[in-house]
Formats: structure tokens, sequence, C-alpha cells
């Protein structure tokens, strides 16, 4: 059998005559129907690692076993993918008919944005980066362990995002139903509106001290957007002291309600800070 490395481009000319044993890249022509990519994809594919589908009338992804990238981005018509062991990317952008993404313990990457019938992103125990920004219908986001990067701008439905415990970067502007986001110990990016999430929670307890990028970062990226920063179980005050005098340096871009705030959480504490100086004051 001999290993074909350079894309293959199926046409409705050639799909019935194509030897598929050695082809290790597909790309399926637009004027394919629905019925001719289904009965060429129930041909065998013994060494296929990528199948590009772009802006096709394709209905169905059968399982394909050694695939490990799927780019079937604007497919409007797709409504199913099959489970692929070996998958570990998945570009399916504006695919308006797709309703879930199915098992695939592989799985990497997920680009599923304008993805207007996805409900839930869950259960992908591999899955590292997700982008997901205006899926109108995506309510849950969960148990994802090993998922690091999460953008899921105007997902106007989102309403739980939890179990993402190696969370680093998280973009959710315009997620209006998200009123709340967890406790994300590896957080150290995050960008929302004020408007949406009324509180962002940090813990800072005796036992461990919170990363401060975490803190700096909220207020470097979103210096008028936030409207409190609420600090909770600060039970010793060396603690909470070695946190805040590396915050403070940034509250001078922060709003008043947050100045408030910490100034008297401080008070509380008997910590002094430093005079903050307002903006345009330097």
């Amino acid at each position: 059998m001999e290993i074909i490395t350079k894309p293959r481009t199926i046409h409705p000319k050639n799909y019935l005559s194509i030897d598929t044993l050695g082809l290790t890249i597909i790309k399926i022509h637009k004027t394919m129907t629905s019925e001719m990519i289904e009965l060429f994809l129930s041909k065998p594919f013994p060494v296929l690692k990528r199948l590009i589908c772009t802006n096709t009338n394709i209905i169905s992804i059968p399982s394909l076993p050694s695939l490990t990238q799927i780019f079937c981005d604007m497919c409007p018509d797709l409504i199913n993918i099959s489970m692929m062991p070996m998958l570990d990317y998945l570009n399916c952008y504006g695919c308006t008919s797709l309703t879930n993404i199915p098992p695939l313990p592989c799985l990497k990457t997920l680009i599923c944005s304008m993805c207007t019938s996805i409900t839930s992103i869950t259960m992908l125990p591999n899955l590292e980066r997700i982008f997901c920004e205006e899926c109108q219908n995506l309510v849950d986001i969960s148990i994802l362990p090993c998922l690091t990067e999460l953008v899921c701008c105007s997902c106007t439905s989102l309403t739980n995002i939890s179990d993402l415990q190696n969370l680093t970067y998280l973009s959710c502007r315009g997620c209006t139903m998200l009123k709340d986001i967890p406790i994300l110990p590896c957080l150290d990016f995050i960008q929302y509106s004020s408007d949406i999430v009324n509180e962002y929670t940090i813990p800072l307890k005796c036992q461990h001290q919170v990363d401060t990028n975490i803190l700096t970062k909220v207020l470097l990226y979103n210096p008028y957007n936030i409207n409190s920063i609420f600090v909770k179980d600060c039970v010793s005050s060396e603690t909470i002291d070695s946190n805040l005098s590396i915050l403070s340096e940034y509250l001078e871009y922060a709003d008043n309600a947050t100045r408030i705030r910490l100034e008297q959480l401080c008070y509380d504490k008997g910590i002094i800070l430093p005079t903050l100086v307002k903006p345009g004051k330097r």
C-alpha cells in the first residue's frame, strides 16, 4: 500500500474511483452532495489523519479510527460527529445544526464558535483549549480536568462553568447569564464585563497564598470594568498583608467601590496600606 501524504481533493468526477487505502489527508469539494460524501466516507481509510470538509454539504461524519484532525467549519447541515478514538483537533466553527460534541478521549483543541445548537461541553478528559464564542444555547462547560484556556465570549445562555481546576485563561465577555465564577486556583488571566459578574471571589487562606497574578491581572486588563473584588476567608493578617501590599499599587486604576471595600477590609485587619494615587494624579 502506497502512503500518500499530499492532500487529495474529492469531487463528483473522481469520488467513486479513488483508492482510499493510502490516503492520509482528504479534502471534500464543496460541489459534492451529501449523498456523495456519505458514500465516499463509507470506504476504508486505514491511515487517514486529516479530514477537510469546510463549507460542504456533509451531514454526518462516521467513525474513522485513525483520524487525528477534522476541519468541518461552516457546514450548516452537519448534525453528527461520531466517536473518534485518536482525534485531537476539531474545528466545527459555524456548524449551526450540530447539537453536541461526542466523547472524544484524545481531543485537545475544540473550536466550536457559532455552533448555536450546542448546549453543553463536558466530559472530555484531555481537552486543553476551547474557543466557543457566540454559542447562544450553550448552558454548561464543566468537568474538563485538563482545560487551560477557555474563550466563551457572548455565550448568552451560559450559566455554569465548573470543575476546571487547571484553567489559566478565561475570557467570558458578553455571557449575560453567567452570574458566578467559581474558584479557579490556576487562573492568571480573566476578562469579563462588570455588568455581568458582580463579584470575583478570591480565597486568601493562611495555609496557602494565592498567586497575586490573579489579582493584579484582573485589574490590569479590566481597570474600569470591575464592580468589586471580594476577598474572603482572611484568617491571617500576615497572609492578607503580603497579598494586598502587592495589589495596592494597581488600585489607582480600580473603581471607587473596589477601593472602599479593600480599605475597609484592611482596616478590619489592622493593616495600613500605602496612600493610593488616584487616576490622573501621578
